[in-house]
Order: C-alpha cells, then structure tokens, then sequence
C-alpha cells in the first residue's frame, strides 16, 4: 500500500543493503502464491507507476527493451488479474492516476527538449505540449475516452484530483512541500504549520465548504507516496513498522497511520498481539549469520483481511515477505532471487488489498512482479 509503496514507500528503507536468502529451515510454510512476471520494467528517471483500478498499474516504461533514453517513453497498462500488459499511448508520461474515480493524465510524445540538455538537442527534436485525460473502465480493462485536457480544467494534472480553489495551479512537489496531501477531490490533509527544522506540524483536514477539521497525526508521519485501498476507502498514510531486539523479550511496533475517507478519520493500527508473538517465535527458530547481536526490523502493511510484512533488515536469515491472517498461522511467501539474494524496491499494494507489484532491487532487470495475496493458494 506508492500504494503503494506506490509507492507508496520510501525507496530508502526498501534498498537497504542486499537481502540473504530465504532457504533457511523455518517454523512456518511457504505459500505458494499466484506470480505475473510482468517483464515491465519502471523508467526510473522520469517514470511514474500508479494504480487505475484495483488490479490495473499504469507503468511508464521504455519504447524499447533495454533501451533507457528517459526523454522517450511509453506508457502500458498492467492488469494483474488477467496478467497482460496493454500500450496505452505509444509514446509519452504518466503524469498522475485517480483509481478511486477511474480517469489519468498523460503528456503524449517525446520530452527530450524537457528533460535534455537544449544544447545538445537536434533542432527537430519533440517538444510537445499537449496533455490528456484518459477515462478508464475497470470493468473492460480498456480506455473509453481520451481528450485533450484544457487549461482551465478542474482536475488538476499534477494529481488527478479537483483541488480547492486555493490550490487550483499548484504543481504535486508544490503543494507537498506546504505539507498537502489531498486523499480525495476537494478533500486535503493539511499541515497547521512547517517548521523547517522540524516534521511536527499538526494536520488538519480540509474539506469542500466545511470547516477545517483537526487530526490526530503530524505532516512528518505521512510517506512520500501513500496507498488508497478501495477495499475500505482508506489511505495507508504510513506502513507500521516493528523490531525484533537483539536480547529482547518482545517484538516493539509502531502502528500504521491510516485515513478512512468515508469518516474523516486519522487512525493508527498497531500489530495484532497474536503477529507478534509469532514474528517473535520465527526469530528464536533461526540461527542468525552474526549472533544475537543485532536487531531485526521490517515493516507492516495493512491489506484485506490480513497483513502483509517486510522483513529487509540485513544481515538476517528472515528477510522476505510474509502474509499473515486472523486466526491462521504466519506464512512465508516466495520472493525472486538473484545469486541468493532477495531484495526489494519499488513495493506497490493494489487498492483492491488483493495484489502486491514491486522490483527487484538487485541486478538490472527491474521489471515488476506481481503476487496475488487472495490466489487460491494464500492462507
């Protein structure tokens, strides 16, 4: 859940060192879950991936395979349910996706004048101008309607929302550095003030012609990226995150931070007693590469009906993925390897709660693999 992880999550944590990998003896079984190896790699430098509906990413990729002249992309449509991938324009850049509403924005062509240096550039090179908003059917998996986006449009182009009047021509890096994160249309969480030095500033939430409302949460608890979940119209503003100390008695957790739209509410959900005495009891069962001496730490994700975690920490025989859910017992699911590492980068729950899309973080290939959490398989 940048959702993302869509990333919504902080590439930092995610491409800690190498991760080992996962052939250790364990007290828990392997799920054998649903895998789409989707051979769509992110453009990193000027690529964006975001979510249109809940099984269907929209990945800025590469005209060519292999061929990485980030001025000149195309965008394609992933549906994970039906595992193929789809051209949406064959030639241009994800500007931003609505999967609540169903619609995104592309700026069609080539941008080597943008994003390429003007003085090395041929006098015939692309420069186009032209932005589009795509409606999309979740249903046919298809595009409906494609026009030209006009100037003096409500949905701004930067986040595939309709702003409040104030934020009307305000760029996304923009209204994130006030500390603005809408979560809906005409719908913002808002930070009371930004101290420079300093990520507590209280929220607020901002709603059309209603006044504002105060939160319980700070701007600096909120990720770059953040994950909507349909599944129960909530955004996952922060994974929960826990560790397991080198010579400690218990595992210690910080909760997930997550809005619910429909009610306007800021809550935090910290792990269930039950995960943690498991996660504990995993810890216990292996031997770790360098003794007792080091903390082990990963992070928690919300997901329907269960949990989702990320052990990344290095060095641990326990880095991975695992599902957990009420009342069955941990789980481990497979994760790709590479010379028998295991390591993650861009990590991005579907809003369906259903469905995982991230990329290796090793090696060259960073094409997305899925992995469907609700296949037959899953707990």
């Amino acid at each position: 859940m940048k959702t993302v992880f869509a990333s919504m999550v902080d590439k930092g944590w995610l491409v800690t060192a190498s991760m080992l990998a996962c052939a250790c003896a364990f007290a828990v079984d392997t799920v054998k879950l649903d895998r789409f190896q989707t051979g769509v790699p992110l453009m990193e430098q000027t690529g964006q991936a975001k979510w249109v509906d809940d099984t269907t990413l929209l990945v800025t990729t590469p005209i060519e395979p292999g061929k990485y002249d980030y001025w000149n992309a195309k965008v394609v449509a992933i549906d994970l349910q039906g595992q193929r991938v789809t051209t949406i324009t064959p030639a241009g850049f994800l500007r931003c996706a609505n999967p609540r509403k169903h619609y995104f924005v592309v700026a069609e062509g080539s941008h080597e004048k943008t994003y390429f240096s003007r003085l090395s550039t041929k006098p015939d090179a692309a420069d186009p101008r032209n932005t589009y908003l795509y409606t999309w059917s979740p249903v046919n998996k298809a595009v409906i309607q494609r026009q030209q986006l006009p100037s003096d449009a409500e949905v701004n182009p930067n986040i595939c929302k309709i702003t409040l009047p104030a934020h009307r021509q305000a760029i996304a890096a923009d209204l994130r550095r006030q500390g603005i994160l809408y979560v809906d249309e005409k719908k913002a969480l808002v930070a009371t003030s930004m101290d420079k030095d300093s990520s507590k500033s209280p929220l607020q939430l901002l709603n059309d012609e209603q006044p504002p409302k105060p939160l319980d949460g700070q701007v600096g608890e909120i990720e770059p990226t953040v994950s909507y979940q349909s599944h129960d119209n909530s955004h996952l503003l922060k994974p929960g995150q826990f560790m397991i100390p080198a010579n400690g008695d218990a595992v210690k957790d910080g909760p997930a931070v997550v809005f619910y739209s429909d009610r306007d509410q800021l809550l935090r959900l910290p792990m269930a007693d039950e995960l943690k005495t498991e996660v504990l009891a995993l810890s216990r069962s292996v031997k770790r590469p360098f003794g007792d001496s080091l903390s082990i730490s990963g992070f928690a994700f919300p997901v329907k009906d269960a949990t989702l975690l990320l052990v990344p920490t290095y060095p641990s025989e326990l880095v991975g993925f695992y599902l957990k859910k009420p009342g069955q017992p941990l789980r481990r699911i497979r994760c790709a390897t590479l010379d028998g590492r295991c390591s993650v980068r861009e990590l991005m729950i579907a809003p369906g709660g259903c469905h995982v899309a991230y990329t290796p973080g090793g090696g060259y290939d960073r094409s997305f693999i899925a992995l469907n959490l609700c296949s037959p398989g899953a707990p």
